[in-house]
């Protein structure tokens, strides 16, 4: 039984927004190339191009009146077939409720627990550091050098060149790089995807940190996603870490939390 009244809209308002959400997240993996699997439940992504769960996932999780093994089974033959790495992405709509633990008592555990974010104000201001300069790339090789450095996974290298040569043929997604006095400091990518932009990959090297190179790819990134009509504007951080009060202190307000559960833990943790 739904509610009545302004709670009740409310409720309906907030799960709009998330399933808006949701369908902005399918339709970025599909301009990356990936096989969408809409099974009883769950939506399945598999990219056999980006080998990683980051890449290859089950989300918008629902298996209300069903037996969660069978559930669970049913997902793990679809990315079987696929033969890629994959991970459950629970939150706090999952149903059932205790679907979570039942994945968990199957042999997967918790990789990640991330914050989704949303920009609740204006994009953050252009620093007016004369020494600090951001452009699209044109080298993806300097990107993914840059964000492996950024995020301190050096074996994500080779994967961020697959992403960036995919990225680069996706309308509506684009990758920035930040340099300080003409050196490689940060980066990020931005994809406008249902009008809903993602800013993922958001990485400083540790030694430029605190000199407003994340403000600069913030300021770049989200004006770029509002030039191309992006209406929202989202961006998600590991629990407790320095990039989610970051992210906070730019503005963005959390929406949601995910658990990313795996049955292997991957080499490095991508958003």
């Amino acid at each position: 039984m739904g509610l009545d009244g302004p709670l009740g809209s409310f409720a309906e308002a907030a799960l709009s927004k998330v399933f808006e959400v949701d369908r902005a997240e399918v339709a970025y993996h599909e301009a990356l190339g990936a096989r969408v699997d809409q099974a009883i439940g769950a939506v399945c992504v598999a990219n056999a191009a980006l080998p990683h769960p980051a890449f290859n996932a089950a989300f918008s999780l629902d298996a209300e009146g069903q037996d969660p093994t069978d559930f669970v089974h049913r997902i793990e033959l679809i990315f079987a077939r696929e033969g890629v790495p994959f991970e459950f992405v629970a939150t706090p709509l999952t149903r059932p409720a205790d679907l979570g633990p039942a994945i968990v008592a199957r042999g997967y555990e918790a990789i990640s627990s991330r914050t989704w974010t949303e920009l609740m104000v204006d994009p953050p201001s252009e620093p007016d550091d004369p020494r600090l300069r951001v452009f699209e790339a044109d080298d993806i090789a300097v990107w993914a050098e840059v964000v492996a450095k950024g995020l301190e996974e050096p074996h994500a290298f080779d994967l961020l060149c697959r992403l960036g040569d995919l990225t680069r043929r996706a309308a509506g997604h684009r990758l920035f790089v930040a340099t300080y006095m003409g050196e490689p400091a940060g980066g990020v990518e931005v994809s406008l995807d249902e009008g809903i932009a993602f800013v993922r990959r958001l990485a400083v090297k540790r030694r430029y940190r605190m000199r407003d190179v994340a403000r600069a790819l913030l300021h770049f990134g989200c004006e770029a996603a509002y030039a191309d009509g992006g209406f929202r504007i989202i961006a998600r951080a590991l629990d407790g870490t320095e990039a989610e009060r970051r992210l906070e202190s730019f503005g963005f307000v959390g929406m949601q939390i995910s658990w990313e559960l795996a049955r292997e833990r991957p080499a490095f943790v991508l958003d």
